[in-house]
């Protein structure tokens, strides 16, 4: 499946010179932000490890989401990028990441209410 700028898409961005894959996790809203979140494999970011190697994901060290750093940015800006390594991420795995997101004290008010509009059951 190729890169569509949907939910579940995930990429490694240009300018991030390549080290953190990055998920988009919402639609865009009324005006046009997606919420993105990536990956890291550090310790040190105050969330739990989410995603194993040999799960069905494109990880080979233990991963976690790096919520402090997930952003809301214009779909518009996103979408036409020319994106490395691209994987897509399953419904049961998007609603891991946002839980995860919506129960970690790092996770900013911004990105907090984002999910809450677009995920109120969780």
């Amino acid at each position: 499946m190729p890169f569509s700028c949907k939910i579940g898409d995930s990429f490694y961005l240009p300018d991030d010179n390549g080290r953190h894959r990055w998920v988009i996790i919402t639609k865009p809203n009324s005006d046009g932000n997606i919420v993105i979140v990536n990956f890291t494999d550090a310790d040190n970011v105050g969330c739990s490890i989410i995603f194993r190697p040999g799960e069905h994901n494109p990880f080979t060290l233990r991963t976690t989401i790096f919520c402090g750093k997930a952003t809301l940015v214009l779909e518009s800006k996103v979408k036409p990028l020319r994106v490395k390594d691209y994987f897509f991420f399953s419904e049961r795995q998007v609603e891991r990441i946002v839980k995860h997101l919506i129960g970690c004290s790092h996770t900013l008010p911004d990105i907090l209410a984002e999910l809450e509009t677009q995920y109120p059951n969780y």
